[in-house]
């Protein structure tokens, strides 16, 4: 969305309703409080079916994690630590990943600071 924010995100089908859930990382540590919205509004862009399956309650508004400054470096770490253990990825060669799961995402709950979800309107 912006140069500053480094994100990836994921969903978690367990919730009901379920909802994207967005890990970001702010360049200046205060993210705008229209992020949440900004990042639902790209949803509907992006996916026609979405605004429909919002509207019907079948997907909840997004939820954007704000994590610690230094988390996603501290991720490539983790993720790299994991791949040396299989014996298939330099470290180098790790990035942050578009969607996590798993071990990754509590890794990154574990450093979330704030959360904030979209204050749109599921009927727009």
């Amino acid at each position: 969305i912006n140069a500053e924010y480094m994100g990836t995100a994921t969903s978690d089908p367990s919730e009901i309703p379920p909802s994207y859930e967005f890990f970001v990382e702010a360049a200046h540590n205060s993210p705008s409080p229209t992020l949440p919205d900004l990042i639902e509004t790209h949803l509907y862009i992006a996916n026609p079916a979405y605004e429909s399956f919002r509207s019907n309650g079948k997907i909840g508004p997004p939820i954007v994690n704000l994590v610690r400054t230094g988390t996603f470096d501290l991720l490539r770490a983790f993720m790299a630590e994991a791949g040396r253990e299989r014996g298939n990825t330099h470290p180098q060669q790790m990035k942050v990943p578009r969607m996590v799961r798993g071990a990754q995402v509590d890794f990154l709950r574990r450093n979330v600071t704030d959360t904030f979800p979209s204050q749109q309107i599921k009927n727009r």
